[in-house]
């Protein structure tokens, strides 16, 4: 798996490392909602690939998140009450029962109107034919 992330990655400049272990991400997801809150989410999230991916950081951590959310411009000290208030838990869980409902069991997805998804880190050319398939009414939703 590291192998094709690292093909993949490589021409857009993205370093993957083998990974021994995986982490909780729950954390980071609701951090993520927090830097969406302040405007800062596309630079949050980043960092959080680049911390997960070629850091190998667990970001499971809260010493961790806060690093990632410091240097991504968010103040760490209003990130960590708002990790434990439910505003954040409550959108991540809204998006969890909308993915369920949706048969989405995979990350990452892609939901288009009319609920059709594209699932799975693909290459252009099949992520290309599959939104032609969309567009032309030939798509088939493997989820449904």
């Amino acid at each position: 798996m590291f192998e094709n992330l690292r093909q993949r990655g490589e021409r857009y400049g993205m370093v993957f490392n083998d990974r021994e272990r995986s982490s909780n991400s729950h954390l980071a997801l609701s951090a993520g909602e927090f830097a969406r809150e302040a405007g800062r989410f596309e630079e949050f999230h980043e960092n959080v690939f680049r911390a997960f991916f070629t850091d190998l950081k667990d970001i499971g951590r809260p010493d961790v998140i806060l690093e990632i959310a410091s240097d991504s411009g968010l103040d760490p000290e209003k990130l960590k009450p708002a990790l434990s208030e439910s505003r954040c838990q409550d959108r991540l869980n809204t998006a969890m029962i909308e993915a369920r409902r949706l048969g989405i069991r995979a990350i990452p997805a892609v939901v288009f109107e009319n609920d059709r998804i594209i699932v799975g880190a693909l290459p252009p050319e099949t992520f290309r034919k599959a939104l032609e398939g969309i567009q032309n009414g030939t798509y088939v939703n493997p989820l449904i």
